[in-house]
């Protein structure tokens, strides 16, 4: 897609964007993945602050250290590790900032709620309304 032509120069000038032809993926985002989903991220970076994850291709949320665990831990690294799966509830969602935050304590604790309901996990507890919106969405595509 051309972005910008610039003649105001000696040489004129072409800015091109390949990113502007593709759908952005934060205009779906919040439909997809609404706060209290529970979801599987794989950890890519750990910090000291805590750990990005990866919820799909090109989309990754923050897991606070406090959220990692019910324990105080000092070091992301002495509990997960890079390609590590693990379940993850969004406890925030910023589509402005593109920001994403994650529980896995929450998560936890939702699987637990579940499992003393006598459900598998906490996933099938339950749809939420992003979820059902998600699909009416999806439907209509």
């Amino acid at each position: 897609m051309v972005l910008n032509i610039d003649n105001s120069g000696e040489k004129p000038k072409i800015s091109l964007g390949l990113k502007q032809l593709a759908q952005d993926p934060w205009d779906r985002i919040p439909y997809d993945y609404p706060i209290g989903k529970i979801i599987e991220v794989k950890i890519l970076k750990l910090t000291d602050f805590g750990a990005f994850a990866e919820l799909e291709p090109g989309i990754e949320g923050l897991i606070h250290i406090s959220e990692i665990s019910e324990e105080r831990i000092e070091d992301p690294r002495s509990v997960l590790e890079p390609n590590q799966r693990v379940r993850a509830e969004l406890i925030q969602m910023d589509p402005g900032e593109r920001k994403i935050g994650l529980s896995i304590k929450s998560a936890k604790r939702q699987d637990e709620l579940a499992d003393a309901q006598g459900y598998a996990n906490a996933s099938e507890a339950g749809a939420t309304l992003g979820d059902v919106f998600a699909n009416k969405f999806r439907d209509r595509s």
